[in-house]
């Protein structure tokens, strides 16, 4: 008896939209690709912890260096300051800090010197995180691979790996997958 009442309420209720406009889903606009420039990255999942090298391997350090989330500093310490360069209409980009370029080696983040690599990357906005959510992906792989923090500990270094998406649309990641991207102003 349950099922034909409940069969009868769908009647009546697809009868109501039967002559009803169809339903458009209308995508966003999409969103505007970062420019050039020089910005802080951050893990989104893990207070906010900012990415960058180990402060003793800065300026000097060798030409190979591990990208590690580093400690919460206070804010007397200037940002820890990323050039971001867009190389083409598909958002790709080159990521460098500290002269040395963004790159995956045997699915680790280092930062490496220019003569050594010519790694680019492709950085796509994840608007349901929020507006200055982003993605890290290779540019060449076959599949989703890109930036991954595993652990909230300092000093952690970053994995490249397959991404994880939540099936839903629009798609979402894992919160160790997703960066913060910020442009530092000049008074910083």
């Amino acid at each position: 008896m349950y099922a034909s009442t409940l069969a009868s309420s769908f009647m009546i209720l697809l009868a109501g939209v039967e002559n009803s406009p169809p339903l458009v889903f209308k995508e966003d606009p999409a969103p505007m690709p970062l420019k050039t420039g020089i910005y802080t990255i951050t893990s989104e999942l893990f207070s906010n912890l900012p990415l960058g090298l180990d402060p003793a391997e800065i300026g000097s350090g060798p030409k190979v260096r591990r990208v590690l989330a580093l400690p919460n500093f206070d804010n007397d310490v200037p940002a820890i300051r990323w050039k971001i360069v867009r190389k083409d209409a598909k958002d790709t980009y080159e990521i460098s800090i500290d002269g040395g370029l963004a790159t995956n080696f045997e699915g680790q983040l280092f930062a490496v010197s220019k003569a050594e690599s010519d790694k680019e990357w492709k950085i796509e906005l994840q608007k349901v995180h929020g507006s200055d959510i982003y993605t890290i992906t290779t540019r060449r792989s076959s599949f989703s691979e890109g930036w991954h923090l595993a652990t909230d500990d300092e000093f952690t270094q970053l994995s490249v790996r397959p991404l994880v998406m939540v099936p839903s649309y629009p798609p979402r990641f894992i919160h160790n997958e997703i960066f913060k991207i910020v442009p530092v102003h000049h008074h910083d």
